[in-house]
């Protein structure tokens, strides 16, 4: 048993080590750089680097009124945003979850035994209670029809867990699990699973919001069906997605430890095709953070709320 514990926490020790070359020093690197390094963003993203007057924009909410508005339909910007857009990585193409978990627990397990520990982490604050869910559907659901699965595709793992729907032309908010399953609850696939992480590689910021010394960053694709019903919803009355179920929103609540990457590009209207053209950022519940190298310590960054009311305000405007 000794043994098998000193082997143990050298096998973690290894991997730890081994890891902490992909996570770039903490300092001199942003955030958001730090969290989708560790989750296997490798060469996806970059930071700028921004002259310190940049920092005032942030702060003071300048940079807000045209984020949001000015990058809807051109690139011709000026100021901080031409800083951080010019030379950008293009980033991921969709939403990316990230969650960091106790390595001491599960450093251990592959895609498969994950899928469901971070399902259920998710519904803790995304729940897809039945009596919301029955309002979605003329279908009759029941406990006895619901049903979790998962299923390997293509080096991820898929987890479903919800109620099956057959009478899709009367739902609004289901999800396609297949191209033959329907149905309405949550949907997640794990696209990795990161080696052993020592939280003391990242600034202390990010350290105080991941409980654990030793973590394992998951990075994985989520939606659930009343997320997609408040987009569904606004795109039957005008054309345009609500701005609730877009991943900037407030709305949307995390598990401890869990961040989400902004995709580059955000579909405003699918009918119209008009779309927000991110500056790529990172969240969690309540900040924004940006792809910048940090100034004197600062960290880009800015609120949530403040944010997302931006994006708010210039959909009511185009619509």
């Amino acid at each position: 048993m000794n043994f098998f514990k000193i082997t143990t926490a050298v096998t973690l020790a290894s991997l730890v080590g081994a890891c902490a070359t992909q996570i770039p020093d903490k300092g001199t690197s942003s955030i958001a750089l730090q969290i989708t390094k560790s989750a296997g963003s490798v060469s996806v993203f970059e930071d700028q680097k921004l002259p310190e007057s940049a920092l005032n924009d942030v702060t003071a909410g300048g940079y807000l009124g045209w984020t949001a508005f000015g990058l809807l339909f051109t690139d011709m910007i000026s100021g901080l945003g031409f800083a951080l857009i010019t030379d950008q990585k293009n980033g991921w193409n969709y939403t990316n979850y990230i969650m960091y978990v106790d390595a001491d627990k599960y450093a251990e397990l592959d895609k498969e035994e994950m899928c469901p520990i971070v399902l259920k982490a998710m519904q803790s604050t995304m729940p897809q209670p039945l009596d919301k869910l029955q309002k979605l559907t003329k279908d009759d659901l029941s406990e006895s029809v619901r049903f979790t699965e998962a299923r390997y595709n293509g080096g991820s793992e898929l987890c479903t867990d919800g109620y099956s729907v057959t009478n899709i032309d009367d739902t609004i908010g289901e999800i396609r699990y297949s191209s033959s399953k329907h149905f309405l609850g949550t949907w997640l696939n794990v696209g990795n699973v990161s080696d052993p992480i020592s939280t003391s590689l990242f600034d202390d910021e990010l350290k105080d919001q991941i409980p654990f010394e030793n973590a394992v960053a998951i990075r994985f694709f989520y939606t659930n069906s009343l997320m997609a019903n408040e987009a569904q919803k606004s795109l039957k009355n005008d054309g345009y997605l609500s701005a609730r179920s877009m991943p900037s929103s407030p709305s949307i609540k995390l598990p401890k430890a869990t961040f989400i990457s902004l995709p580059e590009y955000e579909n405003l209207s699918v009918e119209n095709r008009k779309a927000i053209r991110f500056i790529s950022s990172v969240r969690n519940n309540d900040t924004l953070y940006y792809f910048a190298k940090p100034i004197e310590g600062k960290q880009f960054k800015t609120k949530l709320s403040q944010y997302h009311r931006s994006i708010e305000e210039s959909l009511s405007k185009i619509e």
